[in-house]
């Protein structure tokens, strides 16, 4: 158990990268009927869909890729192999492809990647064990990642806490807080054949399992969702959801208060240059923002909005499942981008754990007389 843990400059538990295990993965993934049900390049705006059809956009010329494909291991534990394929991720996660259809470097050898897990739970529970958490699937793919260009989401940058700064509510006003949170997001979008092969994991099954499995030559395992771990995997997971979203603006009844969409869509400030609805979409969450007078925000809390209705009715019209216990109904209290809304009082802090983590950090760059870069980036929120 030890083995899986380090801690970092404030002495909070890091978890390492741990062999996967079909059983533990099992809970990170929606109903199986949903696993890579959705086709990405049938979602996608035309400009980005032309990404998704013709991989060769995003692959570099073959004189740019390195010598030597870097090697990879998969991390499963022993004997996980067989049930990995067979269980819930064969269907439409993990599909097989044989040899012919690999993508191969200079030296005769193909492109593989690794796979890995990453725990979901607090590592620094007293409850935490690596052999019984819950897990969530990962790909080493690092070696493909040096042949390809990365595809762009429309936001380029997560949010900050210090964005709330620009929050001004005079004193009748108040800020009602509607948030929404994907379930597996990137298990649910399937990506065309074309780019299996770029995804292929390092080792082959056995030949017994191809058989049990009628798959004859098939014993190359590869990815056919949007794989956590590819370079252009945000970019792409936020322009699907950003099209989930459109399409709910555009279902919404007529004369319904719709929001701007951040960095995405121009949104029109009122007379007073100050906007009172807006939304901002990424990976697999959103949040609206509505700002409401008092009598309105008692009137209409745990009410959804005209758009979250719509948004709803598009997740189950495409099959995408939502958290109920990270869905929030113009409330005005709540935890956003890292800080503590205080809606009714129109102020914005810090949630207290980024608070310590600040202070952890100014502790250890002041014991160290210097920081790297790094810790700057994170200092700073980059």
């Amino acid at each position: 158990m030890l083995d899986s843990r380090e801690c970092d400059y404030v002495g909070e538990l890091l978890v390492k990268d741990l062999p996967l295990a079909s059983q533990q993965a099992e809970p990170t993934l929606p109903a199986q009927e949903l696993c890579g049900s959705i086709s990405a390049e049938a979602l996608a705006a035309p400009p980005a869909r032309e990404w998704i059809r013709v991989p060769a956009c995003a692959i570099r010329p073959r004189s740019e890729w390195p010598r030597r494909h870097l090697r990879t291991k998969v991390r499963e534990r022993p004997g996980e192999c067989p049930d990995l394929i067979r269980g819930p991720y064969q269907p439409n996660i993990i599909s097989l492809l044989p040899d012919a259809a690999l993508s191969y470097g200079f030296t005769g050898a193909p492109l593989a990647n690794g796979i890995f897990s990453m725990p979901k739970e607090d590592a620094a529970s007293t409850n935490f064990d690596p052999l019984t958490c819950v897990l969530r699937l990962t790909l080493n793919l690092t070696p493909s990642n040096k042949v390809r260009r990365v595809i762009s989401g429309e936001v380029r940058s997560l949010p900050l806490f210090s964005q709330w700064l620009l929050l001004e509510l005079p004193r009748h006003e108040c800020l009602a807080l509607s948030s929404g949170d994907v379930v597996s997001a990137f298990n649910l979008f399937q990506l065309p054949r074309s780019w299996w092969a770029l995804f292929v994991l390092a080792e082959p099954i056995s030949d017994c399992l191809a058989a049990e499995l009628g798959q004859g030559n098939r014993r190359r395992a590869c990815v056919s969702v949007i794989p956590m771990g590819w370079l252009s995997a945000t970019g792409l997971r936020q322009h699907v959801h950003g099209q989930l979203v459109r399409e709910a603006r555009a279902l919404a009844p007529s004369g319904a208060r719709l929001p701007g969409m951040s960095r995405t869509l121009h949104a029109t400030p009122g007379a007073d240059l100050r906007l009172r609805l807006w939304l901002d979409a990424h990976l697999d969450d959103h949040l609206q923002a509505e700002c409401l007078s008092r009598e309105e925000s008692i009137k209409l809390e745990d009410v959804p909005s005209e758009l979250q209705v719509a948004l709803r009715e598009v997740y189950v019209d495409w099959g995408v499942s939502r958290s109920d216990a990270k869905a929030e109904t113009r409330v005005s209290l709540a935890v956003a981008c890292g800080a503590q809304v205080l809606s009714r009082v129109g102020r914005a802090m810090p949630a207290a754990p980024e608070i310590w983590r600040l202070l952890s950090l100014s502790w250890h760059i002041a014991a160290a007389n210097e920081a790297s870069a790094k810790e700057l980036r994170r200092g700073g929120g980059l």
